[in-house]
């Protein structure tokens, strides 16, 4: 085993002049393959058997769940069923209803259908900076009570696409909105406080930390600021304020022309624009159709 050893690293330091090639690489060989089995035997005699283990151990179980947790699965799985039955079942023959900010997230219509409920749509103020109104949470629910029975309200905040961040006013607006009609809140909100606790200002890193977040948050800002410019800008184009999202959803004017083309091949206006976009520009955006929008307007995220 030394020989073929050191024979091997004469090969590899060149020492062997007169050996040829063929001869080299097979003697290379013959060493990896007697140092692999001689490795094999030393890893296998180390191996945890019933022979060799500790004569100590008497039993050997794997810790399984006890009866208790068990039951503690069940009943939350029931629980989770059960707010589910009551969202979805219907009243006289009249199926439940979801209010939905419009424009909104297609995850939430296409839930919706999926459990065959009725979408009750409350459009967004595009002249406030994507705001929300009382007003047409009002129209909405009223004008739907005729076609379903509401039960909840889905609340996207910060917006998705619009990007906006509902003011404090707006949040109990609808808190004491749903309380009055009886609907369940969906809060779809950013809630990083209830996963990782904030650091106080005794802990060691809170000025370190303090810093770092107003340094992360002024450079998106001014991110943001630049793409708000950037669309107001362009001609045909107006976009709000990016207060909290990696998007803008800004409005595009298309013209009648495109417009007629665009229902001549049956697509939305909006959407033949991004593929028009697409081919002479090769940026990608998501049709505004795909969020829902107010009839007559256009726009992309």
């Amino acid at each position: 085993m030394n020989n073929l050893r050191q024979l091997a690293l004469s090969v590899e330091k060149g020492v062997l002049g007169g050996v040829t090639r063929p001869y080299l690489s097979r003697v290379s060989s013959q060493c990896s393959i007697i140092s692999h089995k001689k490795l094999s035997q030393m890893s296998c005699s180390k191996c945890l058997t019933l022979e060799n283990m500790n004569p100590a151990i008497k039993v050997m179980e794997y810790a399984v769940r006890g009866p208790l947790v068990i039951r503690a699965a069940e009943i939350e799985k029931e629980l989770k069923e059960s707010v589910l039955k009551l969202l979805i079942s219907q009243t006289d023959g009249k199926k439940a209803g979801v209010m939905v900010p419009i424009p909104q997230y297609p995850l939430y219509s296409a839930t919706i259908s999926e459990f065959d409920m009725h979408l009750i749509g409350y459009y967004l103020d595009e002249a406030s900076n994507w705001s929300l109104s009382l007003a047409e949470l009002e129209r909405a629910l009223s004008a739907a009570k005729e076609h379903c029975e509401p039960r909840a309200i889905v609340v996207i905040n910060p917006g998705n696409p619009t990007g906006q961040v509902l003011t404090r006013k707006n949040i109990e607006e609808i808190i004491k909105f749903a309380h009055k009609e009886k609907l369940f809140i969906l809060a779809d909100e950013a809630t990083l406080d209830c996963v990782v606790t904030p650091l106080k200002e005794s802990d060691p890193s809170y000025e370190l930390f303090e810093r770092e977040k107003s340094n992360v948050l002024n450079s998106l800002k001014e991110r943001a600021k630049m793409v708000e410019e950037a669309f107001n800008a362009c001609e045909g184009m107006s976009c709000n304020i990016v207060q909290g999202a990696m998007y803008a959803f800004p409005q595009i004017k298309i013209p009648p022309k495109a417009v007629e083309k665009a229902k001549a091949l049956n697509q939305c206006p909006s959407v033949l624009y991004c593929f028009e976009l697409l081919e002479q520009t090769g940026v990608c955006v998501v049709p505004g159709a795909g969020f829902g929008q107010v009839e007559g307007t256009y726009h992309f995220r």
